[in-house]
């Protein structure tokens, strides 16, 4: 079992830090502020059963009392089962501490990993949490030392969008643009961070535009599979056929292309602090059912890896037409 306790007192009223604890995993969180990990998300706030977590670290609420404390509890997968808590402890009328817990016993993947490397990463983003509030009250933070740098240089290259498969519930635009039932659809959403840009349009150049060297060799791979059978390939698709956007609104922008072997829709949307990507396929032809049966086994990896690979800070701007190798 391991207890990391981090308490810092502050200048300010018991009720004026509990307000600000009441922001945590909101738009405008005065609480959780590091750069060595992600924002916190939550997918419905700080209630009771509300999950999320900060990057790859899981967990949901399973105590919250308003103003006082906010306890969250883990999934074992990153290494830890147990609880991590947030809480206001009162001095007096003028001063208060904001308090952060971890009870937890390891799992054997957390044996290893907690020491050598989550403790570290954990204890200087929680310090840099407790300074931005005490700059927030008080203008100025007195911490000894920042994280080292080896901290500061491992961290970031860990951090990595939470994306995970939803049920499936194409916004209005995606569901007219391919009525009825199609032959293959899915959905992968991820938390949508306080600096992230809020327009699909954006989001779509930071997926598709930008795709990782695993996705461009899957590609690759992809073109020669399909070449032999007459179908466009990638760069023929970019070359010949940009796809254009078929509709769009504020929150939801559906791209697509009817081809001979297949037509296929690809929806974009931000709504409810979330980003979605939605994709479903109709095959036309027998060449689509070949197609499709090569790349539906590709498609959830390359769909994720995108996502993943977007930057936490996206830029403004958008884009009508998108080039895209189609659905894979």
């Amino acid at each position: 079992m391991i207890v990391n306790v981090h308490e810092r007192t502050f200048p300010v009223s018991p009720a004026t830090l509990g307000e600000m604890l009441e922001t945590l995993a909101t738009e405008n969180d005065a609480i959780w502020h590091s750069n060595l990990v992600q924002p916190i998300t939550l997918d419905r706030g700080l209630s009771v059963g509300s999950r999320g977590g900060h990057g790859q670290v899981r967990y949901h609420v399973i105590e919250h009392i308003p103003g006082k404390l906010v306890r969250f509890a883990f999934n074992p997968r990153i290494g830890l089962a147990g609880e991590h808590l947030f809480e206001v402890v009162t001095h007096d009328d003028s001063s208060a501490a904001l308090r952060h817990t971890i009870r937890a016993r390891l799992t054997p993947r957390g044996r290893l990993t907690w020491p050598t490397l989550i403790k570290h990463i954990h204890d200087n983003a929680v310090e840099d949490m407790l300074d931005h509030v005490e700059r927030t009250v008080t203008g100025s933070a007195n911490r000894p030392a920042p994280a080292p740098r080896w901290v500061r240089t491992v961290a970031p290259r860990l951090r990595r969008r939470h994306v995970r498969r939803s049920p499936l519930t194409p916004g209005p635009l995606t569901s007219a643009a391919m009525p009825g039932r199609p032959d293959a659809a899915d959905c992968f959403t991820t938390p949508l961070l306080t600096a992230d840009a809020p327009d699909p349009a954006t989001w779509i150049r930071e997926v598709f535009g930008k795709p990782p060297r695993s996705v461009a060799a899957l590609m690759r791979l992809r073109d020669r599979l399909v070449r032999p059978f007459g179908l466009l390939t990638s760069d023929a698709s970019r070359r010949e056929s940009p796809f254009p956007v078929l509709a769009s609104s504020a929150d939801e922008i559906v791209m697509g292309v009817d081809d001979r072997h297949l037509s296929f829709r690809v929806g974009v949307a931000v709504a409810d602090r979330r980003m979605s990507v939605t994709t479903a396929v109709r095959i036309n032809h027998w060449t689509g059912h070949l197609y499709w049966a090569i790349v539906r086994w590709f498609h959830p990896h390359v769909v994720r890896h995108m996502i993943r690979s977007v930057p936490f800070r996206t830029s403004q701007g958008g884009a009508r037409v998108i080039r895209l190798p189609g659905p894979l």
